[in-house]
């Protein structure tokens, strides 16, 4: 459950009445602690999950975790931390590609948050909320599941706009290079969404490069371009 940093040993240490207790809770915080680390580190490995796990599930999953590092949110890597614990002890999570479809919902939230500025205040009880009651004894993982993803769904209701604005924003094409320009910082996260768009969210791993995007020879909706850089595009 929650506790503040002061309760912390508190805490634990009312939990363990016999020496037993205590190596059982100190191996068990060794494989988190592991485990922890190599999500935050983008480290994470099939055997890791489980080996049965589908590979092509396995390295959409794996990829997109290692994106998430761009996002710079300290609060999500509890969340995969508690869907690979419940999955550990429900081993058919990873058997049956859930792990990757969760993975892949938590992801579209994350990149609606990067190109929403929503504020943490929305969602940190939410994460919280789920990690507890996903690692709770008995406990229903569908309703739990449902919940968590339904809680987000009402936060993101109404972002459409402003979402598509920023997204505009970083993807024109004007052939400059300045500071204010901020593709490059954002490039890998833009590609993935023209990705699923023009894959119909099949597809997170082929390698669409920016050719596929800009129409050749057609630039009568690219009326932003700068004169001096109207042949650069003209020759792509």
């Amino acid at each position: 459950g929650y506790v503040s940093n002061e309760d912390l040993f508190n805490k634990i240490k009312i939990k363990f009445s016999t020496q037993k207790d205590l190596i059982e809770y100190s191996n068990s915080l060794e494989f988190d602690s592991r485990i922890y680390i190599l999500i935050r580190n983008g480290n994470l490995k099939k055997k890791d999950l489980s080996e049965n796990m589908n590979h092509v599930a396995w390295q959409k999953s794996e990829y997109l975790i290692r994106l998430i590092k761009s996002f710079n949110l300290d609060q999500i890597y509890a969340v995969l931390f508690a869907l690979i614990k419940y999955g550990k002890r429900e081993q058919s999570y990873f058997e049956k590609d859930i792990f990757f479809k969760d993975i892949e919902k938590i992801f579209s939230f994350l990149m609606i948050l990067r190109f929403t500025k929503l504020s943490p205040a929305s969602y940190e009880t939410i994460f919280a909320n789920f990690c507890f009651d996903l690692n709770k004894p008995n406990s229903n993982y569908k309703v739990t599941r449902n919940k968590f993803f339904g809680d987000l769904l009402n936060i993101v209701k109404g972002t459409r706009d402003i979402f598509t604005e920023e997204i505009n924003n970083k993807i024109k094409y004007t052939g400059e290079r300045t500071k204010k320009f901020t593709f490059e910082e954002n490039s890998e996260l833009i590609r993935l969404i023209l990705l699923s768009f023009l894959s119909s969210g099949v597809d997170v791993l082929a390698e669409y490069t920016i050719e596929h995007i800009i129409p050749r020879g057609n630039l009568d909706k690219w009326n932003k371009i700068l004169k001096k850089y109207i042949d650069d595009v003209k020759n792509i």
